[in-house]
């Protein structure tokens, strides 16, 4: 995948590699989706009709003159098999010529996403006490069992997508990844997951149940995560946010450092 390095700070790249190292772990085991890392850029194919299924990462190079046809040819291709998808460009500053080139081949700005870190070095992490909360790994197959359920719930009845997407999050059994479920009132209410680069670690899957939602339970379960990521000796953490998160996680002490950009296929 090529990009223009000039524009990134490390940590720029630390956050979206530590991302796609993460979709490409998750992804191993996992029979909706295939994850394709070539010379020019990382991608997903899948007949499920979700977006980060359904995804191309990065920046192509834009000195290349035929940079619109190398876009059209890439979004034919999920165009022949029935599916939208979604290209997502990630620097500190927009490409240009890329997003003419998007604009071109009728993809079109859908959202963003926020890249932040946190230095866990010499870090104090506090962890807000939520009454009634217990924070654990999932370590048994009664709680990745939780997990799965935990996750069904977050869809509507009838959602396509539901099962692919929680067995894209609960099958595989990599060690770099580490799940985490929040119980309360005997019944799972949240969940995140962490996976660990080297010594970095990423922050992913972070929800909480709508009628458990605002009572910091999500703070409380990225704390204890943190935490944990420090005692195994991870320096960074990292993690992409949506403008709903951003708050609680510049409370934890994260930085704003780049924006991940979505743009949608309208075809």
């Amino acid at each position: 995948m090529k990009t223009n390095e000039s524009t990134h700070s490390p940590n720029v790249g630390v956050i979206v590699s530590n991302m796609l190292n993460s979709l490409e772990e998750l992804s191993r085991n996992c029979r909706h989706l295939r994850f394709i890392r070539d010379d020019k850029m990382i991608r997903t194919e899948s007949d499920v009709p979700y977006g980060v299924f359904n995804s191309v990462y990065g920046n192509l190079n834009t000195e290349q003159p035929d940079l619109p046809d190398e876009v059209q040819l890439i979004a034919s291709s999920y165009r022949a098999r029935g599916q939208r998808a979604n290209w997502m460009t990630f620097s500190e500053q927009e490409d240009e010529i890329l997003h003419q080139s998007l604009l071109a081949n009728h993809f079109v700005h859908a959202g963003s996403l926020t890249g932040m870190e946190l230095p866990l070095d010499q870090q104090e992490i506090a962890i807000p006490s939520v009454e009634g909360l217990a924070v654990s790994e999932v370590l048994e197959s009664k709680q990745l069992e939780q997990f799965r359920q935990m996750k069904l719930s977050l869809h509507a009845p009838g959602d396509v997508t539901a099962v692919p997407i929680s067995d894209f999050l609960t099958d595989s059994s990599s060690p770099k990844l580490r799940r985490y479920l929040g119980i309360m009132d005997e019944k799972p209410v949240a969940t995140l997951i962490t996976f660990s680069d080297g010594d970095i670690v990423g922050f992913y899957s972070v929800a909480t149940s709508e009628s458990y939602r605002s009572r910091g339970i999500g703070s409380a379960m990225m704390a204890h995560a943190l935490r944990e990521a420090q005692v195994a000796g991870m320096k960074l953490a990292v993690l992409q946010s949506t403008p709903m998160g951003l708050d609680v996680y510049s409370k934890l002490g994260f930085q704003q450092k780049l924006t991940l950009r979505i743009h949608a296929s309208s075809f």
